[in-house]
């Protein structure tokens, strides 16, 4: 059981703005003058400095001078470093990146400052848990993880950081750390947000094909999902599969997406797939109701535990090795159905 510590300033202070103000009191601290004053946050600041260009395939050189600006023409964290490298972090919790910032961002720097992209460190900061990171990556942002800042973080308590701030932050950002791995041992009817986004992260290294998640907002709440194996424009309809926190569906949508999905369309699929189903001796039938609108699910598997498709351990933990191969089970019926569409 984890000791508490008592009320954390990190979890009232959950904006982008305090974490870019954490990440730039850190970095302030790799100034050599500083070096005296406090040798282990000193040495840790410039550990997370030497990451950033190790991740951009390049060494720190000595630090002679240092200037850190959070907020630099929207940019969330500047770093210069001798006047001849420039470090842009973007920093995200729980959004995303958007439009076309972060080129526009090293664009900015290489007019302003008059330098090539090979003196330019661009990172892209992420604490929260996103489904991919091909935007940052296509724009040659170096992604920098939870998992990441929490290794150099615990290093630097390890040498003997005994800064209230920095600790507070740490204890923060391992309370998130240890939310998201929840999933492993609750089960899987008492999972939040949190856990949804730890077993969609699992499902992330286990599955090549190209999934996507997140949460789908709608009258109801709202809810974690995870898509995957798209079957794109078939007969001006896109055939996927998405969890639905307990459920495990079987969607139709238009394409393009905005057309209603007729009613013919989910009863041609779920007779389909409920054919098919037969022959592979998968528990794939009709939800509870047919609903209406622009993403449908025409079909549901019915597992044995009403309460969810994903299989328990006796102790109620999700058993994940079931668990992918259900939903292997469930893609090869996708495409068994797809297959069998097209005759």
């Amino acid at each position: 059981m984890n000791k508490d510590n008592g009320p954390n300033i990190f979890s009232y202070a959950t904006s982008e703005l305090t974490q870019d103000a954490f990440i730039g009191w850190l970095c302030a601290w790799a100034n050599p003058k500083y070096k005296d004053l406090n040798p282990a946050l000193n040495r840790t600041a410039k550990s997370l400095l030497e990451k950033f260009f190790s991740m951009q395939g390049k060494s720190l050189p000595e630090i002679k001078e240092l200037k850190v600006i959070t907020q630099w023409m929207r940019i969330d964290v500047f770093i210069e470093i001798n006047e001849k490298y420039f470090v842009i972090i973007e920093d995200k919790v729980n959004s995303s990146e958007h439009s076309d910032q972060l080129n526009r961002y090293r664009e900015f720097v290489k007019e302003n400052k008059e330098v090539e992209n090979d003196k330019i460190i661009p990172i892209f900061f992420k604490t929260g848990d996103q489904a991919n990171y091909d935007k940052p990556e296509e724009d040659k942002y170096q992604v920098f993880k939870r998992e990441d800042f929490l290794e150099i973080l615990r290093e630097g308590k390890e040498h003997g950081i005994h800064n209230a701030i920095y600790l507070e932050y740490l204890e923060y950002l391992e309370g998130m750390e240890r939310e998201v791995e929840l999933y492993k041992v609750l089960p899987p009817k008492e999972w939040n947000n949190s856990q949804w986004k730890g077993f969609f992260k699992f499902l992330n290294r286990e599955f090549n094909e190209s999934i996507n998640w997140g949460y789908v907002s709608n009258p109801s709440g709202g809810f974690m999902a995870f898509w995957w194996n798209r079957k794109g424009d078939i007969d001006g309809h896109d055939i996927y599969l998405q969890i639905e926190g307990p459920k495990l569906c079987y969607k139709i949508s238009s394409a393009p997406e905005g057309d209603i999905v007729q009613r013919d369309k989910k009863w041609e699929w779920l007779n389909l797939i409920r054919e098919v189903a037969s022959e592979m001796n998968l528990p794939v039938d009709k939800p509870a109701r047919l609903g209406h609108g622009k993403w449908v699910t025409f079909a549901q598997w019915h597992a044995e535990n009403s309460e969810t498709w994903i299989p328990t351990k006796e102790d109620g933990s999700p058993d994940l090795e079931q668990a992918v191969e259900r939903l292997k089970s469930a893609t090869n019926l996708l495409d068994k159905t797809v297959q069998t569409y097209h005759g």
